[in-house]
């Protein structure tokens, strides 16, 4: 109440709600409520006690306490406008989200918070902050949702490398705020996009990159609003190559720029290996394939603004496991194996399908082989147990 003061002297402040526990006292709501009749606009504090979240055990669920909920939907009732500054260390469900007429994410800020926050609600500091975290819609859209809590006393972590963004953009699932999302007083353009092989040559409209040299990344940020204001640009890559179990595209760098209004700025990254690359368990090092890869540059992981494709080579192709479930598919991607598995196999294979029948066309044999391992190979032609192994 004290920092108010130092902003406006036409400020009131009443406790709605207790701040330690989750309790509905209509005698604090009427007083909130007679209290915003006059106001021209309201501001809710609300967040987690640590009933709720703190250190030492999980959350069960991602709600607020029913008494801030309730309380913030009985103001909008009234028509007034409403501004939500949360307090909280991890995200939480917004029923009202799409009602009020801001949203101000404070996390736990520490000794300065109170006057962080009035700086921003009076517009003295433009924020300029990008959330580090997907907020989803609710907590059963979480990725790890089905395998907490602990089942007799193991963890099974089964959404592997699809956690965060990786998760929600790959399956294209609604969330309620994306990764890297945040908001502005100002506006930001973004064009000019250029990738630069350290080594390589253009080819079909697009680059070749060595993967031992790498390439720069340069973008254009203009502040087209009517205020300095930072922007954080940032950089994803989408593997295009085929590997599969993949995530539709990954954060590989991010810059944050200050702009004067109507100012611009070059923004740059560079690119090396660990860039495109991840971590294969079989291989026990990190591998990147050669092939296509899709150079994303984006306000958030949701809002991609610019794009270009580029080629990545120098690499190696990554062998399948040989043994008798290995797809047929596998064996004719690789290089190393594509000739001899059609001189073997594919003969005996095209039984599957039936060859008498016409109806059957070679993009949809290619589609029934795909997957097939060799052992079921033992089941048409004349191959037996010995042949395929």
């Amino acid at each position: 109440v004290s920092v108010m003061k130092n902003y406006s002297d036409n400020i009131s402040y009443v406790e709605g709600f207790p701040y330690d526990r989750d309790e509905i006292d209509e005698a604090r709501f009427d007083e909130a409520l007679k209290a915003a009749e006059d106001a021209d606009k309201v501001v809710v504090f609300a967040g987690l006690p640590d009933v709720f979240e703190s250190e030492g055990y999980d959350r069960t669920h991602m709600r607020l306490p029913d008494c801030q909920n309730e309380l913030i939907e009985r103001l909008l009732d009234m028509g007034k406008l409403v501004v939500v500054v949360l307090h909280n260390g991890s995200p939480v469900e917004m029923p009202w989200a799409g009602y009020v007429a801001g949203i101000v994410e404070a996390y736990l800020g520490g000794e300065g918070v109170g006057e962080a926050v009035m700086n921003v609600l009076y517009g003295k500091v433009n924020p300029s902050g990008k959330l580090a975290e997907s907020f989803p819609i609710k907590l059963e859209d979480n990725p790890s949702f089905l395998n907490f809590p602990v089942n007799n006393h193991k963890v099974n972590y089964a959404e592997g490398v699809f956690v965060g963004y990786r998760y929600y953009d790959t399956k294209k699932m609604d969330v309620l705020y994306p990764f890297g999302y945040g908001l502005s007083y100002t506006d930001f353009e973004y064009s000019n996009l250029k990738v630069t092989p350290k080594e390589g040559i253009d080819f079909e409209g697009y680059d070749i990159i060595g993967i031992d040299s790498g390439a720069t990344v340069s973008v254009d940020v203009t502040n087209v609003g009517r205020r300095k204001g930072k922007e954080t640009v940032q950089l994803y890559i989408s593997d295009k190559t085929g590997v599969t179990n993949r995530p539709v595209h990954e954060l590989k760098g991010f810059e944050k720029v200050e702009l004067e209004s109507g100012e611009t700025k070059t923004v740059s990254f560079d690119l090396d290996k660990r860039s495109f690359a991840w971590f294969s368990p079989e291989l026990n090092d990190w591998y990147a394939a050669n092939g296509k890869y899709e150079i994303e540059i984006g306000m958030s992981s949701r809002d991609i603004v610019l794009t270009q494709e580029i080629e990545l080579s120098g690499s190696f192709q990554l062998p399948p496991k040989i043994d008798q479930d290995v797809q047929l598919g596998e064996l004719l991607k690789y290089e190393k194996t594509r000739k001899l598995t059609r001189e073997v196999f594919a003969g005996s294979a095209t039984q599957f399908s039936g060859d008498q029948d016409a109806s059957v066309s070679e993009e949809m044999l290619e589609a029934m082989l795909e997957y097939m391992p060799i052992r079921t190979l033992r089941s048409f032609g004349d191959l037996d147990r010995k042949s395929v192994v």
